[in-house]
């Protein structure tokens, strides 16, 4: 007869990710984007952006035999937040395309349910509505005005007009999003005209957001347990989004987010030539440690990929 299985506490969480590593980005970082420290009534100091969402760009060329890739389509990507703030910004990958790759028009919107969202907004680089992403970058957007909730879904939607040859992403999203016919259907708030799904968060690297109260970001960097394998879809059950639930449930101490950065298959030390992408080793100032070179928006940076040296 097997033991009753217990809630497990927020430290058993944290231990239960044996071979991760999990890292508490407090007042100074915040993993995926810079970080800058401002008073509030009590006198600490809360980061003015933290990383609400994000997860672990891999080459699909690499983890596919049949790489998705994209012309004039709109993606919907779904992402669960695990912050709330006032503002956001994205950040958008083309860390291992084989071409520059331009994103004509972006939206951030909360979802609704399934592609229904409800008063999607502009999302704009730097100033502009478009931006083009060299091949092996990655980009931050501006700020958007938008209020959102730690628990809540947000739909990030993605103009591609031109071919993307075989695209970045996160193989393993556990949550549906989804593809558009032909055209850009960024601000469109109904389902209809995304008619094909996809498992997985093509270009989509990170969500941050201001305005809050979480003091920091936890990153979680591992391989399958980290990355939710065994969790069913879409019901935000890995254990990061577990540990996150719990934090948020304590009373009287404020939340830090907590993101995902685990890639099933992933190894520490060398890089996988199928689905478990570039080594712990390679990716950990990518995916864990602050970068303080990085502007607080519209910034570019180049992305260490699997082959490079740490």
């Amino acid at each position: 007869m097997r033991p009753a299985l217990r809630r497990p506490s927020v430290p058993q969480l944290v231990k239960a990710g044996a071979g991760v590593v999990v890292a508490a980005l407090l007042a100074t970082a915040a993993g995926a984007h810079a970080t800058t420290l401002t008073p509030v009534a009590t006198g600490s100091t809360v980061p003015t952006w933290v990383d609400s969402w994000a997860a672990s760009p891999q080459s699909s060329a690499v983890a596919s035999p049949t790489p998705p890739s994209y012309t004039n389509q709109t993606l919907r990507l779904i992402v669960h937040l695990h912050a709330g703030g006032t503002s956001v910004r994205i950040r958008l990958a083309n860390t291992f395309g084989d071409r520059n790759l331009t994103f004509a028009h972006a939206t951030v919107a909360l979802r609704g349910s399934g592609a229904a969202v409800t008063s999607p907004r502009t999302v704009r680089f730097a100033g502009d509505t478009s931006v083009t992403v060299a091949k092996g970058a990655e980009v931050s957007s501006d700020p958007v005005t938008l209020t959102v909730a730690a628990g809540q879904d947000l739909a990030v939607s993605l103009f591609l007009p031109g071919p993307t040859g075989p695209v970045t992403y996160h193989r393993s999203a556990l949550q549906t999003s989804y593809v558009s016919g032909s055209g850009d259907h960024t601000t469109e708030t109904g389902a209809g005209s995304f008619g094909k799904t996809t498992g997985n968060w093509p270009f989509l690297d990170a969500v941050g957001v201001r305005g809050g109260t979480a003091p920091g970001t936890i990153v979680a960097l591992g391989d399958s347990i980290t990355d939710g394998s065994g969790s069913p879809s879409n019901t935000n059950h890995r254990w990061p989004d577990r540990l996150s639930q719990l934090l948020r449930a304590r009373t009287g101490i404020p939340a830090k987010s907590v993101v995902d950065e685990g890639i099933a298959g992933n190894h520490v030390l060398t890089d996988s030539t199928s689905i478990g992408g570039p080594s712990a080793l390679h990716r950990l100032t990518r995916d864990v440690l602050p970068d303080t070179s990085r502007s607080s928006t519209g910034y570019t940076r180049r992305a260490r990929r699997s082959s490079e040296e740490p």
